[in-house]
């Protein structure tokens, strides 16, 4: 995210503060966030609600990043999570609905007795429609305030400001919420997935989750028979996986799990080592020993599925 849509979803915030009174009068809590969040709340977290560094209210499973809100609202029945935007091309709103129903539905497994809502908000008055026609959404007006942002770049600082009682923490979703184990949900998926034949199937199933698990892990491949651009691969293995997260454009993805160790890279020009914190990092050391041998035929298959 740019400068000014930083300080849009700042001042987005800010309205929803000063507007408190109107939410805990019909029983809903604000959770603190940025300068709002105690010190309690800026604890990392292996798994749970916390707020980072920079204020930003993050959800981690397993040590694995999975979401980042720039705003929740929760009471006994409902949960409001509210994504700023100041784009409203085709490509911010295919976007911001996939990343939307991701996050309704990992809120909804975190919170299964809560009706999740995600809320779109925007200066312009075409993607607040777009929104308020799908289910689960609705759409917010937010007119982006006038400030001067060369000046306000140069002195912005972190800061901390007093919580009122009437807003809550991110330790208290983490009291609400029911354990997710988001590793051990994707092995099962997984695993349960290698018994399918086609890849309609395949891609039927995974997109039911909305974008929740993103990837399926095909097969592996010796290296040796893969060609030029797999000769500096040092493991006698190549990952095979199919990644939806354009759910109409599937992609073949190829890793490999490096002999003698626990690092992921990605097999690209150069090869790049997949960060500790990704989720694909943690799928493929979870699921390696189970991923099943493949031939080159049946990789040429697979890629003619993808593109029928």
């Amino acid at each position: 995210m740019n400068f000014k849509g930083q300080v849009y979803e700042a001042s987005f915030v800010e309205y929803i503060v000063i507007n408190i009174c109107k939410f805990s009068e019909i029983g809903l809590n604000v959770v603190a966030k940025g300068p709002y969040a105690s010190k309690n709340s800026s604890k990392h977290i292996t798994t749970g609600f916390y707020c980072d560094s920079k204020g930003s209210i993050l959800y981690n499973s397993n040590k694995i990043s999975l979401a980042e809100f720039d705003c929740i609202v929760i009471g006994e029945s409902e949960v409001f999570i509210y994504e700023c935007t100041l784009s409203n091309t085709p490509t911010s709103v295919s976007k911001l609905r996939t990343e939307g129903y991701r996050k309704i539905t990992l809120l909804e497994k975190l919170f299964p007795h809560k009706k999740v809502t995600c809320i779109v908000v925007s200066n312009e008055l075409n993607m607040i429609t777009e929104f308020k026609n799908m289910d689960g959404f609705d759409g917010l007006l937010y007119t982006m305030p006038l400030v001067d942002l060369p000046n306000l770049a140069k002195e912005s600082k972190l800061g901390k400001i007093a919580n009122n009682n009437k807003m809550t923490s991110t330790v208290s979703l983490n009291n609400d919420m029911v354990i997710f184990d988001y590793i051990q949900e994707f092995n099962a998926i997984n695993l349960s997935l290698l018994r399918y034949s086609s890849f309609a199937s395949i891609r039927e199933r995974l997109l039911s989750y909305n974008g929740l698990f993103p990837r399926f892990y095909w097969g592996k491949l010796r290296a040796i028979y893969l060609g030029e651009d797999f000769t500096k691969v040092r493991s006698d293995y190549v990952i095979v996986a199919i990644n939806f997260s354009n759910i109409n454009s599937p992609v073949i993805r190829y890793y490999f799990l490096e002999n003698k160790s626990n690092k992921v890279y990605e097999c690209s020009k150069p090869d790049k080592a997949l960060n500790k914190m990704k989720s694909s990092r943690a799928e493929i050391i979870k699921i390696n020993d189970k991923i099943p041998e493949k031939t080159i035929a049946e990789l040429e298959i697979l890629k003619r599925e993808i593109l029928e």
